[in-house]
C-alpha cells in the first residue's frame, strides 16, 4: 500500500515527512513545478500534473489498496474536483482535508473515508491512525500500547484464532465479529458485523471478520508486516 498525497503545500509536506518516517510508501502530485521542485528532495516519487483530469493520473502507478490523501486546502474549488475526479477514477479510499464547515459538508456528500482537519488533527496523530494492509482503526492507549482493529483477509480465511499467530505476538484478542451476509427484499446482498459473544482460540476466523487486538505498538507493528506479507 502507498500514499498519494494530493497538494504539497505545508500541510502536504508535514504529512508525507511523518509517513515516509513512519516508514510508509508515498507518491507526491501537485500542478506547481515549484512544489515539485521543493519536495523532490523529501518524496522519492513525485509527480508534477493537474489531479483534477483523470487521464493524467493515470500515469500515477495505481493500485487497488493504495489511500488519496487531498492535502489541499485554500482553493475549496480544485479540492471538490479533485476528490470527484477520484471517485470516478477508482474505488481507492479517498482522505480530504477539510477548511471550514461548508468544505467538510461538501466532502461529506462525496462519501471520502475521511476528513482531515490540520486545525484539529496533527499529522503525527493522523499518521499514528493511518490504516495499512488489514488495519482498519488505531487507538492510542499510552505511549507503548494501542487498540487495533484488523479486517481479516483471505490469508486468514478458515484459520482459528490460536492458530493465528497473535500469543507469538503477544498480542491479546479483546473483541470478535463476524461478517454475514444478508438479502434485503428485493434480493441485493449486504454484509453486516455480528459480534461473537463467546469466541475461543478454536474460532474460525474468515474472509471480512473483524478483529480487535491489544498489545505493545513494536509488537503490533510485527504483527502487522506478517498479516501484510
Amino acid at each position: 500500500m502507498k500514499l498519494i498525497i494530493i497538494g504539497l503545500g505545508n500541510f502536504g509536506l508535514s504529512l508525507a515527512e511523518e509517513l515516509l518516517s513512519a516508514g510508509y510508501e508515498v507518491v507526491g502530485i501537485d500542478n506547481s513545478p515549484a512544489k515539485i521542485e521543493e519536495a523532490k528532495d523529501m518524496i522519492p516519487s513525485v509527480f508534477c500534473l493537474d489531479a483534477t483530469d483523470k487521464l493524467a493520473l493515470s500515469v500515477v502507478d495505481i493500485k487497488k489498496d493504495d489511500v488519496f490523501l487531498v492535502a489541499i486546502g485554500k482553493d475549496f474549488g480544485d479540492s471538490i474536483k479533485i476528490v470527484a475526479t477520484l471517485k470516478s477514477f477508482a474505488g481507492n479510499p479517498i482522505y480530504a482535508r477539510a477548511v471550514s464547515k461548508l468544505h467538510e459538508a461538501v466532502l461529506e456528500g462525496l462519501d471520502v473515508a475521511r476528513i482531515l482537519n490540520p486545525e484539529k488533527d496533527s499529522s503525527r496523530v493522523f499518521v499514528q491512525s493511518m490504516p495499512t494492509k488489514g488495519m482498519v482503526e488505531v487507538m492510542k492507549a499510552d505511549d507503548k500500547h494501542s487498540i487495533v482493529k484488523l479486517t481479516a483477509t483471505e490469508k486468514l480465511d478458515g484459520i482459528t484464532v490460536g492458530r493465528n499467530g497473535f500469543d507469538r505476538f503477544s498480542l491479546k484478542v479483546l473483541l470478535m465479529s463476524k461478517r454475514t451476509a444478508k438479502k434485503n427484499i428485493i434480493g441485493l446482498t449486504s454484509y453486516t458485523q455480528e459480534v461473537v459473544e463467546n469466541f475461543s482460540n478454536d474460532t474460525v476466523i474468515n474472509t471480512g471478520d473483524m478483529i480487535v487486538v491489544y498489545g505493545e505498538n513494536d509488537n503490533i507493528k510485527l504483527y502487522l508486516e506478517y498479516y501484510s506479507n
